[in-house]
């Protein structure tokens, strides 16, 4: 570690230790040894087999069917053309408006309705993985009765009995609910409650936020509140990943990465200084990185308040004490120095941190209307769950509540061990209402009732901001006993109290009720159509409770610290059933199909630690065993934990798949605990993908080599990697007379083996800003559900056969006291002019199109991997196996039917989204065109992309936003950077003449890299 260069990136400490193998893989196959029992080499058949198939391929035809047409033509649906509809996806409190494409009456692609306030156009992983979620085949699919099957009625009914019944005795029934932020379903459960006294609501989420409570003590608001980033120019994140975890991160990405696309023309961007004792993907980005043990965020925290009391001439409330080292008084200096700061502070933490942060972001006047906290904007339906909780224990403990219908909630999975013991010892009836089965349907519940998936559901939700969308089925519920959970809950409701609903039978109807103002069929359907309608949020504040008031929790803990945190893939838990989810890796440790015990090189060193090895962590609540992954970047004395794993109920995907790490909280806990660790004496081998791949062999006896440093200069843009702020202002007002490129080695673009190409029409190019991109992975679960891209299961990802299009390389920095950068790189096929894996193929199957493309003819390919071996940038993936022979209905469903789904033996790669290209050209055809316009055509990746970091387009127009990208400088004309403006091309010397271009990384730092 202390021999390392300064400006030596990695993918992982595997490339430093053994640099002959930098790619992770491992050969299956010798090509020069005798196939089976014959004398005849792999090679020598593959090679025979591809010229007889090329030959045979002439005479095959497809056979002939007889097709009968549709008599009577669904309405609204002509086949083989998509339709598309709005609705809204709910995250917690957090709403999304969704645009849908259906084909012939079925989902298959999920994205943002740029209408929306929250997601602008974009998604997420996460959200784009609903849509397999929706076809999950181990849902739930009939009613249970005292473990027998039984009908929707008869369960509804059961549970009103035993509702009656417990208000015959003088109890309560409790309705446990997740967070939401639904207008309508507010007000169905206060309908309930005001005609039935004996019912009352419980929140129970798995992830308590401790916000609202700090609102209500510095300004009087008893909410969640969303701050506005693209109004910001300075942001300090203690222990918040907005950018990863957070609920709300598309639209936090939205707003951080607009200001994060700098040029000479225009040397302006936001910076980003985060403190953090794991590695976040916050963290990630950030242009300056602290990592410190949890014990230290209230000194810190206190300590910036103090020095920013004393730059502002503010008073310091009482209580608040501190000594501020120079690191403080720095960034105090850089907080107060700034025009628009903001502080944000991880809403797990006690609520005295988070109301110092708050009290800070006041004394810089960034608080109030038009401003970057306005409190305008706050989550609808935010108030302090804290108290439900409480409410909910204490009324379990005095034997207050009898029965209980838990409402797509799972406690027995993810409370702490004091609840659940109470939920299974005092309560003598429970129903469940839930999408799949879980823990607390099987253990807890006597009636298990099935409920529709969103895409199957009405239901209403409003933004941050106001903003009203409707929530409406794209398809019918795919299982016919099932109801949405607020139907059944008026059906239940309807038998106990029949007057409760009079008039009102489905909650589609309660909707329109709650609506008058869209009562008429058009202002109705222009809401549908849109997907959004504007509301008036109150802003009202109280009397502040004051920073006094507040409870006196704090972290401090000794020995191992255990940081606990969201899973990057499944949030809290939910969606775990999901291949796609389970097989994204990790933005930071690239890990699929499991959680990880992640430390430190000098943590493992101290506790004899290896890669792999299984540890025991355990406290006074229970005890996990997980493999431990080494990570730089991680705080000493800490681990860093994933929940959302360890599910035992619910479905075959994640059956067996890491462990409950809830097992290890108390009620309301900051996410913190002390643990030990103990190994359990063996091993186990990663599905993890941070070696796969790899562009580069290092087969040179030593990686810190000159030109080991100049590849590595191929692949990222500049030597180090990126280009500092200070340096890109700097050069923003000199000129040194330099054009770009003088001192760059080039290649002629004539230099071929095939003649150069016209291109008269569309030539399609994509850049990338690698400024703007935060690794978040959106766009590889897009790719997937747009391309038919299949899951192979953790047994092949640990053998580097994942199938994704897109993968998002990762390289890492590590200085001598252990800081480190990171620069995200989102790899795909770069489509080259000079292609290498065209010119090996014997049977022609990848070829380049007019336009520009490099195409893969499915039907041609026989699977001799040369184009694999050939590609520089390893962006091929071959079937192996053929994944989708054995998928389960209805999982086929998700298929989109513009795309072959690929059958073993067979290669794949990124096709630009040809198929939308082929869509875009016959519509502007019925229009009467014969030129795409700029922005008409967009590929699966680039619209989810919540950063707008990916640009895809015609580059043969000069006014096309691709191809003014490629002329954007951002680097310096002298002699400091090898590179002379922003656009580079990754491995540009090996003439191969790439279609993507990629804008270098810029950090803001006054820290200038040493060449």
């Amino acid at each position: 570690m202390s021999q390392r260069q300064h400006s030596t990136y990695f993918r992982h400490y595997g490339e430093l230790d053994n640099p002959s193998n930098g790619n992770g893989q491992e050969f299956e196959f010798d090509t020069n040894k005798p196939l089976l029992d014959s004398g005849v080499s792999r090679r020598t058949f593959m090679t025979v087999l591809s010229a007889s198939m090329a030959m045979a391929a002439a005479s095959c035809r497809r056979p002939d069917h007889k097709l009968v047409a549709a008599v009577t033509p669904t309405e609204y649906q002509i086949p083989g053309l998509p339709n598309y509809y709005t609705s809204v996806y709910q995250h917690k409190n957090a709403a999304f408006g969704l645009l849908v494409k259906a084909r012939e009456g079925r989902p298959i692609k999920v994205d943002g309705n740029e209408k929306h306030s929250a997601s602008l156009g974009s998604s997420s992983a996460f959200i784009q993985g609903t849509l397999l979620s929706l076809y999950d085949p181990d849902r739930i699919r009939r009613s249970r009765v005292n473990g027998g099957d039984s009908s929707t009625s008869n369960a509804a009914s059961t549970i009103a009995g035993a509702i009656k019944s417990t208000a015959n005795n003088g109890k309560k029934t409790a309705i446990i609910i997740d967070e939401h932020c639904s207008p309508s379903f507010l007000a169905l459960a206060q309908a309930i409650t005001s005609t039935n006294s004996s019912i009352q609501f419980y929140t129970l989420p798995a992830i308590v936020s401790h916000s609202a409570l700090a609102n209500q003590a510095v300004f009087g608001l008893d909410a969640e509140l969303v701050p506005d980033l693209s109004k910001v120019d300075f942001i300090l994140s203690v222990d918040n990943d907005f950018l990863g975890t957070d609920k709300n991160a598309v639209y936090y990405t939205k707003g951080f990465s607009a200001n994060r696309k700098p040029s000479k023309e225009n040397p302006s961007m936001n910076k980003l200084v985060s403190i953090e004792s794991g590695f976040s993907l916050t963290g990630a980005n950030a242009d300056a990185r602290m990592a410190i043990q949890p014990n230290d965020y209230s000194a810190f925290l206190s300590s910036v308040l103090v020095e920013v009391a004393s730059l502002k001439g503010k008073a310091v409330p009482g209580g608040i004490q501190a000594n501020p080292n120079n690191d403080h008084k720095e960034i105090a200096k850089q907080l107060v120095a700034a025009k628009s700061p903001l502080i944000m502070v991880g809403d797990h933490l006690p609520v005295r941190m988070i109301a110092l942060g708050q009290i800070i972001n006041q004394m810089l006047d960034v608080v109030g209307e038009g401003k970057p906290l306005s409190f305008s904007n706050k989550y609808f339906n935010s108030s302090d769950k804290i108290q439900h909780i409480a409410n909910l224990t204490s009324d379990l403990k005095t034997g207050l509540i009898e029965s209980v219908v838990y409402v797509e909630v799972n406690p027995e999975y993810y409370a702490d061990a004091n609840l659940k013991k109470l939920l299974s010892e005092k309560v003598s009836f429970a129903g469940s209402l839930s999408c799949s089965s879980h823990e607390t349907s099987e253990k807890l519940s006597k009636v298990n009732v099935p409920t529709s998936h969103y895409l199957e559901s009405w239901g209403d939700a409003i933004s941050f901001d106001g903003t009203y969308s409707i929530q409406q089925p794209i398809i019918a519920p795919l299982n016919e006993n099932s109801l949405s959970a607020q139907d059944m809950l008026m059906l239940i409701v309807s038998f106990v109290n029949p007057a409760t609903f009079a008039g009102t039978e489905t909650y589609y109807d309660f909707i329109r009720k709650q609506n008058p103002q869209y009562s008429s069929t058009n202002a109705w359907e222009t809401l549908l159509r849109d997907g959004v309608a504007n509301t008036t949020v109150s802003s009202e504040l109280g009397n502040p409770l004051g920073y006094s008031a507040l409870p006196l929790e704090q972290i401090s803990l000794k020995g191992i610290i255990a940081s606990i945190k969201p899973s990057y893939s499944f949030y809290d838990g939910s969606n775990t059933n999901n291949s796609w989810l389970q097989e994204l890796p990790d933005p930071i440790t690239k890990n699929t199909w499991g959680n990880l015990v992640v430390l430190n090189k000098k943590t493992a060193d101290s506790l004899s630690i290896q890669l792999g090895e299984i540890v025991r962590v355990s406290n006074e609540k229970g005890s996990i065993e997980l493999p431990a992954f080494i990570q730089p970047g991680v705080a000493d004395n800490v681990i860093t934990l994933t929940l959302g794993y360890g599910k035992t109920v619910g479905g075959n995907v994640h059956a067996n798949v890491g462990e409950n790490v809830y097992k290890l909280l108390s009620a309301n806990s900051s996410l913190y605990t002390s643990v030990s660790i103990e190994k359990v004496g063996r091993k186990e081998k990663l599905a993890t993908t941070q070696g796969h791949h790899a562009i580069e062999r290092y087969d040179k006896p030593s990686p810190f080599d000159n030109d080991w440093q100049e590849r590595t200069k191929d692949i990222l843009g500049v030597q180090e990697g990126y280009v500092t702020f200070a340096s890109l202002a700097a050069a923003s007002n000199e000129n040194h007379g330099h054009e770009a490129g003088e001192h760059s080695h080039h290649i002629a673009d004539t230099l071929s083996i095939v003649p150069s190409y016209n291109y008269l029409g569309h030539r399609w190019a994509m850049a990338i800003d690698m400024s703007a991109c935060t690794g978040c992975s959106a766009c590889v679960i897009a790719c997937q559900a747009e391309n038919n891209i299949p899951s192979v299961g953790k047994k092949y990802v640990a053998n580097s056969r994942e199938m994704h299009w897109i993968r998002i390389d990762r390289y890492y920095r590590e200085d001598e006291k252990g800081n480190v950068t990171t620069v995200f790189q989102p790899m795909l096929c770069q489509h080259c002019e000079n292609a290498p894996c065209e010119n090996v193929c014997p049977v022609a199957a990848t070829t380049h199109s007019p336009e520009g493309l490099n195409e893969m003819t499915y039907n041609r390919c026989v699977g001799t991997r040369y184009c694999l071996n050939n590609c520089p940038y390893k962006v091929r993936r071959f079937n192996f196996l053929n994944w989708h022979k054995d998928k389960k209905t209805p999982l086929d469903l998700a298929f989109n039917p513009d795309v072959t789904v690929r059958m073993r033996g067979v290669m794949e790669k990124c096709t630009f989204c040809v198929q939308r290209l082929n869509e875009v050209k016959m519509h502007i055809k019925d229009l009467g065109r014969t030129r795409v316009h700029d922005g008409e055509a967009i590929t699966a990746c680039q619209q989810a992309c919540p950063a707008n970091a990916i640009i895809f387009g015609d580059i043969n127009d000069p006014k096309s936003k691709v191809a003014q990208a490629s002329k954007i400088k951002r680097g310096n004309d002298t002699q400091e950077y090898k590179e002379k403006n922003g656009a580079f091309k990754v491995l540009s010397e090996l003439n191969v003449r790439p279609s993507i271009t990629y804008l270098v990384k810029v950090r803001n730092t006054n820290d200038v890299p040493k060449v």
